[in-house]
């Protein structure tokens, strides 16, 4: 395949002036490949995840994980996790099939995912560490409470920066198979022009297109034009 940086960087001069380098590698050299399944397992169990615990919180009736959340907010979470599911599909197929459209869709599913779990957990972590409590407060838990507002702040950065590299590494990839296909694509059209120009041997009749040679010399059936229109001149000097 094609290597970022070195034969596609060189056909494609664009690639060089890009301000977001794509990455070459997953974590500690890991082929991008495996980075990307790593992100469809870990999506994928994810939404599983909360499928079950819908479904067993509200329909079962049986205490889950989050089955004190809001009925509202569990609905929504599995019917989002439910939306996302063809797109974890297309994006095992184009990461299978080394196909840039299926794997571009799952991208996007990713990126507005990303996003919705970026502004949730900010929100989450707001409400919850910064409410203050006057009676915390008042009994001496001023530095328990700064200690646990850093460690969620470390906390929130680490998911943060989590999300935004697994959604740069489908991103990498995706811009990876764009520039295989595209200079696939060149190679096999300048092949095929390549076809057509070729003469070889025997006059231009010996081995290439599989096509007739016109020299109009030639009157051998399917390789040329008949000879002098087609009249044979049995007299000589030939009559006006």
């Amino acid at each position: 395949g094609c290597q970022l940086g070195s034969r596609c960087g060189r056909d494609l001069p664009k690639f060089r002036t890009m301000r977001a380098q794509p990455l070459r590698a997953f974590c500690c050299g890991c082929d991008l490949d495996f980075g990307v399944k790593t992100i469809l397992v870990i999506h994928a169990v994810a939404c599983f995840f909360h499928i079950g615990a819908t479904v067993c919180n509200i329909v079962l009736d049986v205490k889950g994980p989050g089955y004190y959340i809001a009925p509202f907010t569990q609905a929504f979470n599995c019917f989002f996790a439910l939306a996302s599911l063809p797109f974890i599909g297309s994006g095992i197929h184009g990461i299978h099939h080394q196909a840039e459209v299926p794997l571009r869709l799952y991208f996007w599913c990713l990126l507005v995912t990303c996003g919705l779990d970026i502004v949730f957990v900010t929100l989450l972590t707001i409400q919850n560490v910064w409410s203050t409590s006057t009676d915390f407060m008042t009994s001496g838990g001023a530095v328990t409470q700064g200690a646990l507002r850093m460690q969620a702040i470390v906390v929130l950065i680490m998911m943060i920066s989590f999300i935004c590299y697994a959604t740069f590494l489908v991103w990498s990839k995706c811009l990876q198979l764009h520039l295989n296909d595209s200079q696939a694509s060149f190679d096999g059209l300048k092949a095929k022009d390549d076809t057509y120009l070729h003469r070889a041997g025997l006059f231009g009749l010996g081995a290439g297109p599989v096509r007739s040679a016109d020299y109009n010399t030639l009157s051998i059936p399917a390789c040329g034009r008949p000879i002098f229109g087609g009249h044979v001149h049995a007299e000589f000097p030939v009559k006006a």
